[in-house]
């Protein structure tokens, strides 16, 4: 009897279960609201996901140059992934504001200084290759080549040959300096050969750049040392200053040297073992 009356309840309960079933269409759009849900959740909180990237594009409009800052930042921060916002980075070259920001050192958080423009160069130049093509068209049609220079500087040795072409084929004065002195940053045989070849260009500001890049310089190669020699005639007294000071630098002669280009000559053939 007792089984019986456990067996009678036990089918009761699952008759009134499956008297309510819930309706397939139901489960369908909970399912369909979780996985949104979800999605959302997940596109929140990565900061290289298409929505978040289009919310830092939009706060670079910002009326305030230290939130505009903070967005170039993080869409810097996020290199190759912040490919889609390379065409607004772009027009920040132009902005010159000022802003104030925050930078946490080891000794605790301190404030610093900067640009807009400043900030999108370093942005452009952590996205790295993706950037380098719309940079270059930059340079060409933009009226502040200098800061699209500076974000192919920042890349390092992948900047390296764009650098070269804008150096010696571009017939901006102008443009064919900046690369000079962009390509003098970067520690690379390729870039300091252009660079050594430039105290030969026909612009002055082209050869002071050149000179200038030569003097922060380490490089003791043969041919550089040279290049300088024939520098010492230069008539720009800036460039054949700079020259023998680099000189000087380099090989620990000089005093009795100064600009005597065949006393440098002679000096250098007894000394070749020294360079490379």
């Amino acid at each position: 009897m007792e089984a019986s009356s456990k067996r009678r309840s036990f089918e009761s309960r699952r008759l009134h279960s499956d008297s309510h079933p819930k309706p397939t269409l139901q489960r369908r759009i909970e399912s369909i609201a979780i996985m949104l849900l979800l999605l959302t959740v997940s596109c929140a909180s990565d900061p290289a996901s298409p929505e978040a990237i289009s919310k830092e594009i939009e706060k670079l409009k910002s009326p305030r140059s230290a939130e505009r800052v903070a967005a170039i930042v993080r869409l810097g921060n996020l290199g190759e992934k912040a490919l889609p916002a390379v065409p607004a980075l772009l027009q920040k070259l132009s902005d010159g504001d000022e802003a104030t920001i925050e930078q946490t050192e080891s000794n605790g958080a301190s404030t610093t200084k900067t640009r807009v423009n400043e900030q999108a160069a370093i942005a452009l130049g952590k996205i790295g290759k993706p950037a380098i093509d719309p940079l270059l068209d930059y340079v060409h049609k933009g009226q502040y080549p200098a800061w699209a220079i500076q974000a192919l500087s920042n890349m390092g040795e992948p900047a390296v040959e764009p650098l070269a072409g804008l150096a010696e084929n571009e017939s901006d004065d102008r443009i064919r300096g900046q690369s000079i002195e962009a390509l003098g940053k970067i520690d690379n045989p390729r870039a300091l050969q252009v660079v050594t070849s430039a105290l030969r260009d026909k612009s002055v500001y082209v050869r002071q750049k050149s000179v200038d890049a030569l003097l922060r310089s380490k490089d003791k190669s043969i041919a550089v040392v040279q290049a300088l020699i024939d520098a010492l005639k230069d008539q720009s007294s800036y460039i054949s200053g700079k020259a023998l000071e680099a000189l000087k630098a380099r090989t620990g002669a000089g005093n009795d040297l100064q600009f005597d280009q065949e006393k440098w000559r002679k000096w250098l053939d007894a000394n070749k073992n020294k360079f490379s």
